[in-house]
């Protein structure tokens, strides 16, 4: 079972999607596992805020957008019902909030963390994988970043595995030392006794 970090963390402060997907992530990871939801991140010039933050010694680092509601993909571009685009479009909140996860990270701890990478990947509980989707994607995004409501509903899938695949999009990934993910959680949940 994937933890929770900080184990007693409320739910009521997430989105009923945000919900499903930690709650997703709960009973189907390990407990090498560590989940920390709703992460905000500020620095001079704007917020950003990764909604799921996964952290395995083994894979790494991945920092999920969650987006629940109906989407399409069109040319490139994320529309919601009536037309309107989703911007930024949610592979692009994804990168942004990993970047300046790895930038703080890296400010922090300059020697430990110099080569810490943070995987974006979205997740969309409420959408079904659509046919066609690679010719339908923006440049640089593929869709074994994305993690659909097939991903979150059948008990057949394994969640590792297929974290395995978002990972596999960037050789940056990689294992992290247990002082490594020491780090992390310590600049993350500096009150926290990890």
């Amino acid at each position: 079972m994937g933890l929770l970090v900080p184990p007693d963390l409320p739910f009521d402060g997430m989105t009923p999607s945000e919900r499903q997907v930690v709650r997703a992530f709960q009973s189907t990871l390990s407990d090498s596992w560590l989940i920390i939801p709703r992460l905000d991140l500020i620095n001079e010039q704007r917020p950003y805020e990764v909604d799921v933050l996964l952290i395995n010694d083994l894979q790494g680092v991945v920092g999920i957008e969650v987006k629940g509601g109906p989407f399409t993909i069109r040319q490139g571009e994320w529309y919601r019902p009536g037309g309107r685009i989703q911007s930024p479009p949610p592979p692009r909140q994804a990168q942004n909030a990993a970047y300046e996860l790895r930038d703080q990270l890296q400010r922090k701890h300059p020697t430990l963390l110099e080569k810490i990478h943070v995987q974006p990947a979205v997740a969309l509980p409420d959408l079904v994988k659509p046919d066609g989707l690679a010719d339908q994607l923006p440049p640089g995004v593929t869709d074994a970043q994305l993690l659909f409501s097939e991903d979150f509903q059948d008990l057949d899938v394994e969640m590792e595995d297929r974290l395995w695949k978002v990972v596999a999009t960037n050789a940056k990934n990689g294992p992290l030392a247990a002082d490594q993910v020491e780090a992390i959680v310590g600049f993350l949940r500096p009150d926290l006794d990890f």
